[in-house]
C-alpha cells in the first residue's frame, strides 16, 4: 500500500527537489523601473565567488553603464519532515521554499527586497512590503539580529530567520567582490 501511495505522489509531484528559480521578470522589471528611474536597462549576469546554486546575482546596466545589483533566488524553509527552527532544508530534498530578489545600488546597499514566490505552508507573512522595508539601507556593516533590529513574526520564525540570513550572506558575497 505505502509503495502504491509513494508512486502516486511521485507521479503527481515528480522528484519535487524544485531546484529552478523561478524569476518573475514582469515584477523584477517593475521594481527595477520605480526603483531607479528609468524605461530601458538590461540585466548581466555576474559570476561571484562564493554564489550559491539557488540564485543569481545581476549588474543593472542602463547606457552601458552598471547602475546597480540584483539578487535573484530561493530559499528552502522546512523540509519533508517538517519545520524546526534553525533547521533549514537541504536543497534536493522534498522542501518548502520561497523565491525572491534583492535590489541594491551602487554602493552595494540593499533598495528593496521582494518575495514574489512563496511556496511554504507557513510564514507567508515575510511577503508583505511593510516587513520587508526594514532591509533598505542594509549594507552589511552591523548584523542583522531577529528580535532586535529585525522585526519577528510569530508564525513565521523560520521564514524570518531563513530570508533575515540569507539576505546578510548575498550583502557580504556582494559586498567582498571587486
Amino acid at each position: 500500500m505505502k509503495l502504491i501511495l509513494a508512486s502516486i505522489l511521485f507521479v503527481i509531484f515528480g522528484d519535487a527537489t524544485f531546484t529552478e528559480v523561478n524569476i518573475n521578470r514582469k515584477r523584477l522589471n517593475k521594481e527595477i523601473e520605480n526603483r531607479f528611474h528609468l524605461s530601458g536597462f538590461d540585466l548581466r549576469k555576474t559570476e561571484l565567488h562564493g554564489d550559491s546554486e539557488n540564485g543569481i546575482f545581476w549588474n543593472i546596466e542602463s547606457k552601458s553603464e552598471t547602475i546597480g545589483f540584483v539578487y535573484t533566488g530561493r530559499v528552502f524553509s522546512c523540509n519533508k519532515n517538517g519545520c524546526t527552527v534553525g533547521q533549514a532544508s537541504v536543497p534536493g530534498e522534498m522542501a518548502e521554499f520561497f523565491d525572491y530578489f534583492i535590489l541594491f545600488d551602487l554602493t552595494k546597499s540593499v533598495i528593496s527586497v521582494v518575495v514574489y514566490n512563496y511556496e511554504a505552508t507557513h510564514g507567508q507573512e515575510i511577503t508583505a512590503k511593510g516587513w520587508l522595508k526594514q532591509f533598505a539601507g542594509y549594507n552589511g556593516s552591523r548584523n542583522l539580529v531577529v528580535g532586535k533590529n529585525i522585526d519577528s513574526i510569530s508564525g513565521a520564525t523560520i521564514s524570518v530567520n531563513a530570508i533575515t540570513a540569507d539576505i546578510a550572506l548575498k550583502t557580504a558575497l556582494l559586498k567582498n567582490q571587486n
